[in-house]
């Protein structure tokens, strides 16, 4: 307890003085970093009330800071993009309407105030403070640089045996108590997410915005960080033995691939160079991977990857049959967190099983706010993606790469959310929605007109190189 109330003083103590003497809008990056490098085990009970964690802690600081603080800029503060504002109100109205009629109604309160309206929040506070792309840039250099340390954790964890979240309170991953497989994570690296998957899933997507990071800067030094980042973060997703972010990394860097060009298809080329070699030179790394594949579809009792594997397929069977039990709760479902207390069956390789687990992001939000409300929750979170597609498509060399890294990120984001509940687990979910403000500001910045622009017009006029590594770069 005592390194939380260190952890959580350092925080509230650097956001106001952050605020104070630089301005609000330099608080974002440093409350990124925050958001996604703290695991969100660094909490404090409220009996009574909510579990204050270092996350929510950070959004109470800034709330009031907002106010205090960067209403004095509001002469040259951007004005919010109102493109999404009518689907969240749609999607926050279904939410209540599952509340209301949930079976466990306390749990879904809490649920709705905790991924509703801590995420729209966030979101807020950094579409409406934001006033440049070189403070786009900062907020990236910040998510890259906290998976960094992540992996920097990670690798230590792989290499050492020594996890950082031994210093904080540990608990048991739901699929772990549905399959009685908890050896089954025994040497998966997951630094400081509640799971390697969850890991695995933040390096993919930080992989991503580092490659687009790398190619971007002018600086020697700087070039040498990211690319010292990719290659531990590289060494990290590996490490987590996480079939689904591969597969959305694989995506991601095929998306890149296919749409980028110069610079960053040389990069990708190399990088594919490198891990032919590793897989030459270290053969157990091969073998590693080739009895990951064979066990993923051997679907037996003494197959823990093949079970989770199957249990995915049966996962959409069992709620579909759940759902089908009565036409009111297929529209607004059991009610949001109910999944757990349904205490579904199914059958998984001649047993049945009770699946305690929803290993899927977007058959939970089905289960629980009905067809609608997943149909509201994918139209909201895929019209961003589509917008950043657009921009890539209008905005002129070489700015429309930053929309197409957004784009890829979301894309295979939302990918990964098939095969793990990561909307609204870990630190995920933070990450997702400070994307989802990058791109909506960054599309408002290069509207023709825009009430804000920079004096430069193009991310290679940005003085980029202005934003240092250090803890500096966050202030």
């Amino acid at each position: 307890m005592g390194l939380i109330v260190a952890i959580d003083l350092i925080v509230v103590f650097a956001l106001v003085g952050i605020a104070l003497s630089k301005g609000f809008e330099y608080v974002l990056p440093f409350a990124a970093f925050v958001c996604i490098l703290v695991p969100e085990t660094s909490s404090i009970p409220l009996p009574g009330f909510f579990v204050l964690t270092t996350q929510r802690l950070v959004l109470v600081v800034l709330i009031p800071l907002y106010f205090a603080v960067g209403k004095s800029r509001a002469e040259s503060a951007l004005i919010a993009n109102n493109s999404l504002k009518w689907l969240m109100i749609a999607q926050v109205t279904w939410s209540l309407v599952s509340t209301v009629n949930s079976i466990v109604p306390v749990m879904s309160i809490k649920k709705l105030l905790s991924e509703v309206v801590e995420y729209y929040v966030l979101y807020a506070i950094y579409v409406r403070t934001i006033t440049s792309v070189q403070m786009i840039y900062r907020i990236l250099h910040a998510i890259v640089a906290a998976i960094f340390v992540s992996s920097v954790f990670g690798a230590l964890e792989a290499y050492a045996g020594w996890s950082v979240m031994s210093l904080f309170p540990t608990g048991v991953s739901q699929i772990a108590l549905a399959l009685g497989l908890g050896g089954d994570d025994e040497g998966r690296v997951a630094s400081t997410f509640p799971h390697a998957i969850l890991f695995g899933a933040a390096l993919a997507i930080a992989i991503t915005l580092a490659l687009h990071l790398v190619k971007v800067t002018a600086s020697g030094k700087k070039k040498v960080f990211f690319w010292a980042a990719i290659l531990l973060m590289f060494l990290n997703i590996y490490k987590t033995f996480s079939r689904g972010p591969w597969l959305g990394l694989i995506l991601a860097l095929t998306i890149l691939m296919l749409f980028e060009g110069g610079k960053l298809r040389k990069y990708l080329l190399v990088i594919a160079t490198l891990i032919v070699l590793v897989l030459v030179i270290r053969p157990g790394v091969y073998e590693s991977i080739s009895n990951l594949y064979s066990e993923t579809f051997t679907v037996d009792w003494d197959s823990p990857k093949g079970l989770s594997y199957e249990y995915r397929y049966e996962l959409r069977r069992v709620a579909q049959r759940a759902l089908a039990r009565d036409f009111r709760r297929e529209l607004w479902g059991y009610g949001m967190e109910s999944f757990f207390t349904l205490h579904l069956e199914g059958e998984l390789a001649g047993h049945r099983f009770p699946f305690l687990s929803c290993d899927s992001a977007w058959i939970e939000l089905a289960v629980e706010t009905g067809y609608v409300g997943l149909i509201l929750i994918a139209l909201l979170l895929f019209k961003p993606a589509w917008l950043s597609w657009k921009d890539f498509r209008r905005i002129k060399q070489p700015d429309r790469y930053l929309s197409l890294t957004l784009f890829t990120c979301m894309v295979a984001y939302y990918f990964m959310m098939t095969s793990v509940a990561m909307y609204a687990w870990g630190q995920e979910g933070y990450m997702l929605w400070i994307l989802i403000a990058l791109s909506m500001v960054h599309r408002e910045l290069r509207k023709p007109g825009s009430p804000v622009r920079l004096a430069t017009t193009s991310a290679a006029e940005l003085n980029l190189d202005a934003v240092p590594l250090g803890s500096s770069q966050f202030a």
